[in-house]
């Protein structure tokens, strides 16, 4: 399996970016990471940028064997460290959604509302569960799925790395197939493109390239309202 990728990264109609996107190859093993930060006075611009650089140096220095938990847990801890170097950057962290794609396996990590997803043959899904207000109430049976559209706290996280206390992360394994396509994101894309809108636009791409400047130029065309990332991969 030669899996392919591309990457974007866009501020959209903000002021500054505080999404961070990576895809990084080390011997065997193709990573990939996404991250949106929150927190204000710049400090969402630095919590995800430390999420995407530790990624890079982690899957540079463990290529055969990186623990993605692990590693998510020592994001954490060093934003909250850096928290602390600066006021203005007290209540900054960042989601994060990670995976390693080796010997024809997917392996992944994730915490906050940044999203991976799998599209295989003619279906596609998402991997991932939000760490968000609403998905819990949701996922609880306190909000309907008409309720939950148009919830007024959608983007509250429930967990998110240098949050106070141990933050949730949620990680998988999947087996992957020749014509896999792997898709990750932040909110500021699946915010303008559902999921069904996004397997119409792969469907009429080849390639991961086509695939993201797809994606970005229909995210611009319906406005979003939010920085947006995706990485996608193809496994051919």
């Amino acid at each position: 399996m030669r899996p392919t990728y591309s990457l974007r990264s866009e501020r959209g109609p903000r002021q500054k970016n505080e999404d961070a996107a990576g895809v990084f190859v080390s011997g065997p093993s193709l990573g990939f990471v996404v991250a949106d930060g929150v927190g204000g006075h710049g400090g969402g611009e630095v919590a995800s940028r430390i999420a995407v650089d530790m990624f890079e140096q982690a899957l540079l220095a463990s290529p055969h064997d990186l623990n993605l938990v692990q590693l998510m847990l020592a994001i954490h801890y060093r934003v909250v460290e850096r928290q602390g170097q600066d006021p203005a950057w007290r209540s900054m962290a960042t989601t994060c959604t990670s995976g390693v794609i080796r010997d024809s396996r997917l392996d992944f990590a994730h915490c906050g509302d940044t999203r991976l997803v799998l599209q295989r043959g003619k279906g596609i899904r998402r991997l991932t569960v939000d760490h968000t207000e609403a998905q819990q109430l949701l996922t609880s049976g306190q909000l309907t799925p008409t309720e939950f559209r148009s919830y007024p706290r959608k983007n509250i996280l429930t967990s998110a790395l240098g949050v106070h206390g141990t933050p949730h992360i949620d990680q998988g394994i999947i087996k992957l197939e020749t014509g896999d396509r792997v898709m990750s994101f932040s909110d500021g894309v699946y915010g303008r493109l559902p999921l069904r809108a996004l397997k119409t636009l792969s469907d009429r791409c080849s390639d991961a390239e086509g695939l993201v400047d797809a994606v970005v130029n229909e995210v611009n065309r319906r406005k979003p309202n939010d920085n947006f990332s995706i990485v996608a991969v193809f496994c051919s």
